[in-house]
């Protein structure tokens, strides 16, 4: 894992800088793992929790809709945090997926042991509620975009914070992530493409 041990560094000062002693506590919690693309490796119910930094590649976190076809809630690249377990477990069990949409490398822990070291050391505390801040305001960003954005907009936006994501996943990911239909997301980008 030595040679991950800088990138781990980068994503857990993105949130708010930390000292070389709580950086060393949290990363010690991890170990990287590869998972394989279309590989869903956290599970609607799973009792199992884990949290998670992405180390290379692109994932997804989904639920399924009435009409039984996934909908996409976020994407993640590389350098990311998925979101925490905080935000996406009800009574102990996961309430999303999330899905590799290629191979990927992560750094995942155990929650209940974040949990413990969150219990026994402040600074990290701190960190681990500024990165909740950060999920919720992400989250309340998209919704904002929902609704107050045309779908051409909530695409350029896409496209600006995930640039190499649309010549990679399914196009039906991207439109049900942006709250379109694949017809419309064909239509988009056949009026982009001739601007």
């Amino acid at each position: 894992m030595g040679s991950y041990k800088e990138n781990i560094e980068k994503i857990i000062n993105s949130i708010i800088p930390v000292s070389k002693q709580a950086s060393d506590q949290i990363y010690d919690l991890y170990k990287v793992e590869e998972i394989a693309k279309n590989n869903v490796f956290v599970g609607k119910n799973n009792l199992v929790v884990r949290d998670f930094f992405l180390l290379e590649g692109f994932c997804k976190s989904y639920v399924i809709g009435r009409d039984g076809q996934e909908v996409t809630i976020s994407f993640f690249k590389a350098g990311e945090i998925l979101s925490p377990s905080p935000t996406r477990v009800s009574s102990g069990t996961s309430i999303i997926y999330i899905k590799a949409l290629t191979t990927i490398k992560v750094a995942a822990c155990e929650s209940v042991k974040f949990e413990e070291l969150i219990m026994k050391n402040m600074e990290v505390f701190k960190w681990g509620s500024s990165l909740l801040e950060v999920e919720i305001l992400n989250k309340v960003d998209k919704e904002v975009g929902m609704a107050t954005l045309t779908a051409k907009e909530r695409l350029l936006n896409f496209r600006k914070k995930y640039h190499l994501l649309e010549n990679i996943i399914p196009h039906s990911d991207i439109a049900s992530y942006l709250g379109i239909t694949n017809t419309s997301f064909s239509r988009l980008r056949k009026e982009l493409k001739t601007k």
